[in-house]
C-alpha cells in the first residue's frame, strides 16, 4: 500500500490484511512450535529487489512532474 509524509514516499506492506507477508519476502519459521521453513534472505524476494530496479524510473517519474508543477507555477527550471 502506497504512503506518503511531507517528506517521503513509503510502501507499506503486511500488517492485519497480510500478517504472512514478512515470511513469504523474507523467510523464516513460523506455524506450530515454528514447523513450517522458508529459507531466510535478508534483502528480501520481492519488494526491496523490485524497488532497487525500478528506482531511477521512479526518481525519473518524480522528477518530471516536480518540473512540470514549478513550471505550471510560472517559475524557471534550471
Amino acid at each position: 500500500k502506497a504512503a506518503s509524509t511531507r517528506t517521503s514516499a513509503r510502501v507499506r506492506v503486511g500488517g492485519r490484511t497480510a500478517p504472512y507477508y514478512p515470511w513469504l519476502d523474507f523467510g523464516g519459521k513460523v506455524g506450530p512450535r515454528r514447523s513450517v521453513e522458508r529459507a531466510f534472505y535478508k534483502e528480501g524476494r520481492y519488494l526491496y529487489p523490485t524497488l532497487k530496479r525500478v528506482r531511477p524510473e521512479i526518481e525519473a517519474s518524480l522528477q518530471e512532474s516536480l518540473d512540470t508543477v514549478v513550471r505550471n507555477a510560472g517559475l524557471e527550471v534550471d
